[in-house]
């Protein structure tokens, strides 16, 4: 009997028919556990390139820490490079006596060993220092009694001092001026030299030949500026005249002794560096700092036949201290009679490091108040019951009502000037002001108060 077959639609029924909970259950977890290995892959790769780019940033630090350290390395190789040579001079220098006084002897000796019939002489005495060949020697000039030369020089001009002191040049051995023998004998001659070996090099350091080097020649001659001859071991040096500028170069002058034939090096005197200017600019030359006595084109910025200087002749502004007052009474008209806008601060700062000395001004401007002022017309502080208060310890009402009073206060000044009464109240001792004296003191009441009264703006 044939198998009982089942018809195609029934079959195709039973596929299409829905699948059981439990394998929808299965299929959605492995379709999330592959989405998550995906997204872990993902994450992986993600990491992977960060700390790619965390391994590069510190491969870079690294990389910048060494060449660093490579600079610092190259820079301290470069300094004992320099370093050296100074170290191996200061060796062969220390040495050289010990060395030349042993084989002195011992050649004295051998020389008395081969000679028995004959008397032994004393040995020579060898003067203290080095031959001229060497280096350091304990036997100097010197420039005394001066500090150093001013900076700038003028052509035609003597070599003015920084102390105003006339110049001496003399001869030491070990700190020790000599004054007897022949050394103190020396023809010196005070010549000039460059300046720039010897601020490499320093002031005491160098041989014969390499100072040869640095002498400044003129028309194919050494430029000897004058001649002197020691007394005791010193001497002045006289007035010293350069003929030549150097052309923006810097130079120094320096003493040495003349043909230098001795039994010992005796090492140069060299100043501090300076330039050397044309002798007709000393007119226009700029002083640090202005004196306030000074003319008006000390100033930066200002030249003597200069449009500016004019400007201010015109208005009777012709020292820096009347520079001075009139920037302090009114600043802004100062600057636009100048016409200066880039200049204008330089200007300023130069002028205001002038020194107004110790003069103080009063002005009374009601009982027991005054306004004290310096030389300069700038207000430095008041009196007020007869305690001094400085101007940057008032507080603001004070300082509003301050610059009320000060226009009439420089009114007054203008006309005790004018009348040639305008002496000196107070002088400023220690911070603070102290009485010019009694007579002074009396007169001030008779021309502080208009009309006999004194002033009424307010009361502190």
């Amino acid at each position: 009997m044939a198998a009982h077959k089942r018809p195609l639609e029934a079959v195709a029924a039973e596929q299409e028919a829905p699948r059981s909970p439990r394998k929808r259950l299965r299929q959605t977890v492995l379709l999330v556990m592959r989405l998550e290995r995906r997204r872990a892959r993902a994450a992986t790769v993600g990491q992977m390139v960060r700390q790619a780019q965390l391994d590069r940033a510190k491969l870079f630090v690294f990389l910048m820490l060494l060449v660093s350290r490579l600079c610092s390395v190259e820079r301290l190789l470069q300094q004992l490079r320099n370093l050296l040579p100074g170290a191996f001079r200061s060796l062969t220098v220390s040495i050289q006596d010990p060395i030349r006084s042993t084989v002195q002897t011992e050649m004295q000796g051998r020389q008395a060993a081969s000679l028995p019939n004959r008397i032994s002489e004393p040995p020579r005495h060898i003067p203290e220092g080095f031959p001229e060949t060497g280096g350091n020697t304990r036997v100097k000039l010197r420039f005394v009694d001066v500090d150093r030369p001013e900076d700038p020089i003028y052509t035609g001009y003597p070599v003015q001092w920084l102390n105003k002191k006339d110049a001496r040049v003399a001869v030491f051995e070990n700190d020790r001026q000599i004054t007897q023998g022949d050394l103190s004998k020396l023809q010196i001659e005070i010549l000039a030299v460059h300046a720039e070996f010897f601020t490499e090099r320093g002031q005491a350091d160098f041989t014969k030949e390499e100072f040869n080097k640095q002498i400044c020649i003129h028309k194919g001659n050494e430029s000897v500026l004058t001649t002197v001859n020691l007394a005791n071991g010193a001497a002045y040096i006289g007035s010293v005249i350069f003929t030549e500028s150097s052309q923006r170069k810097r130079l120094r002058l320096t003493a040495r002794v003349k043909g230098q034939d001795l039994d010992v090096r005796v090492q140069e005197a060299i100043t501090d560096p300076f330039v050397v200017k044309v002798g007709r600019s000393k007119q226009n030359r700029k002083s640090y700092p202005p004196s306030k006595e000074e003319a008006v084109y000390r100033l930066e910025k200002i030249s003597l036949k200069g449009k500016h200087c004019t400007l201010l002749s015109e208005k009777n502004i012709t020292t820096v201290k009347q520079f001075l007052r009139h920037y302090y009474r009114d600043e802004s008209g100062l600057q636009k009679l100048l016409d200066m806008k880039e200049d204008w601060s330089t200007l300023i700062k130069h002028a205001t490091t002038s020194d107004p000395g110790l003069e103080i001004y009063s002005f009374i401007v009601e009982e027991n108040t005054e306004l004290l002022f310096n030389d300069f017309y700038n207000l430095v502080g008041m009196m007020i019951g007869g305690l001094y208060f400085p101007v940057n310890g008032l507080n603001q009402f004070q300082q509003i009502i301050v610059n009320k009073w000060k226009m009439s206060a420089y009114e007054k000044f203008d006309e005790r000037e004018n009348s040639g009464g305008l002496t000196p109240d107070y002088f400023m001792t220690n911070g603070g002001p102290v009485s010019a004296g009694p007579s002074v003191q009396a007169g001030r009441m008779t021309w502080q108060y208009p009309n006999g009264k004194a002033a009424q703006h307010g009361e502190f």
